[in-house]
């Protein structure tokens, strides 16, 4: 297992004050932390929200190590790239590279999976999106910006730390 980096705890809730932050009404549209397919734009996608929280617990991004520089706009290109990583489903890629936790163990820091508001992915069959515990909720970025939900809406959850996945940009590159 990684080991968490130091100070994780502060640096972790820094990050989801600065998210919803920025997902209120009025921010700047430049600095707005918001929904969009495109993990390398300005906005993000529930992979690219959690993958950045992850990031402050672990020091790197297992987006950016795992996928590269693949990019998609859309529900249908996140569930090709879901594909070529061998999954199905997103929650069948989180199991390939994380390990799973009872929920009634959940902790501060881990992963967690949702049932989807946003509707143009469950267009393709995908039900679940992925978010970030932090008691009592997990936040989810959807598209009306940051949403928290109470942790009982949680159906799986991910220990970050078991990442058994690259941790240096050299994996899956190239578009989707």
């Amino acid at each position: 297992m990684l080991t968490k980096l130091p100070h994780w705890n502060a640096a972790f809730q820094a990050f989801l004050l600065d998210a919803a932050r920025k997902s209120r009404p009025g921010v700047p549209a430049e600095e707005a932390m918001t929904f969009n397919w495109d993990p390398h734009s300005a906005g993000l996608n529930c992979v690219g929200f959690t993958a950045a929280g992850v990031e402050t617990q672990l020091g790197f991004n297992f987006y950016k190590v795992t996928c590269g520089d693949a990019k998609y706009d859309s529900p249908l290109g996140a569930l090709r790239l879901i594909r070529k990583m061998g999954g199905d489903t997103l929650d069948g890629v989180f199991s390939q590279y994380f390990q799973e936790r009872e929920l009634a163990f959940m902790q501060i820091g881990d992963i967690g999976m949702v049932e989807s508001t946003e509707p143009s992915s469950l267009e393709v069959g995908q039900n679940l999106a992925c978010g970030l515990i932090s008691a009592p909720y997990i936040y989810c970025i959807q598209p009306n910006g940051l949403e928290k939900f109470p942790l009982d809406k949680v159906v799986k959850a991910f220990i970050p730390e078991s990442w058994n996945g690259p941790t240096e940009a050299n994996a899956t590159k190239g578009a989707v």
